[in-house]
């Protein structure tokens, strides 16, 4: 019990630092090119934020966010890019789910919770007034909920939850299609596991191919 709570401490001073870090001189830099095409963007109409990003090399769903955030944020670089920050911080407890579900460890997922919150190529991009982040939130979240299908948990929260992360994945940059594939070889390899057999390998990839 001592242990675990040790743990839920540890977790939650990681997240602080994560949070502190990527805020620290948040509004320092001026915004620079493709982060002006976002700023474009956000004071465009929602349809014409639309239309102009089916004309871009990115899919809408990251500038829909920001759209929806300038009005209630105000446009400071601060303030703009404040809602990638958001993300970037949710990507850190995320990755701990991923990295605890996969190795069965909580020490693991705390240890890939950590590095990701002192990651200085994360940091620096959840700084940015840009997607990618977003992106990389959104597939983690997909992969987690791929393993938790791994597993047999075909609940609608489960299916539902991957259903959301990789359209959400997809919506954010185009290259996220990536994940289909592999999640798909995942979970074919996982119908093969020892564990099932016949009938119940066969209705494990029914549920998931329905």
């Amino acid at each position: 019990m001592k242990s675990r709570r040790r743990q839920r401490y540890l977790l939650g001073v990681i997240l602080l630092i994560a949070f502190a870090l990527r805020l620290t001189r948040l509004g320092a830099q001026n915004i620079w090119w493709d982060e002006g095409l976002s700023v474009v963007a956000s004071r465009m109409s929602f349809t014409g934020a639309t239309l102009w990003t089916a004309a871009d090399v990115h899919p809408p769903l990251y500038f829909w966010l920001l759209w929806l955030w300038a009005r209630v944020s105000g446009e400071t670089e601060f303030a703009l890019r404040f809602i990638t920050v958001l993300e970037a911080f949710l990507t850190v407890p995320a990755i701990y789910a991923l990295a605890r579900r996969l190795s069965r460890s909580t020490a693991v997922g705390i240890g890939a919770a950590g590095l990701l919150a002192l990651s200085r190529f994360h940091i620096w991009w959840s700084q940015e007034m840009r997607m990618y982040v977003l992106a990389g939130l959104c597939a983690t979240l997909s992969l987690y909920f791929t393993a938790r299908l791994a597993d047999g948990e075909t609940t609608r929260r489960t299916i539902g939850g991957w259903i959301l992360a990789t359209a959400g994945a997809m919506l954010t940059v185009y290259s996220s299609i990536v994940l289909v594939p592999i999640e798909n070889l995942t979970l074919l390899l996982a119908g093969w596991r020892g564990t099932r057999r016949g009938a119940e390998r066969w209705r494990f990839w029914g549920r998931w191919i329905a």
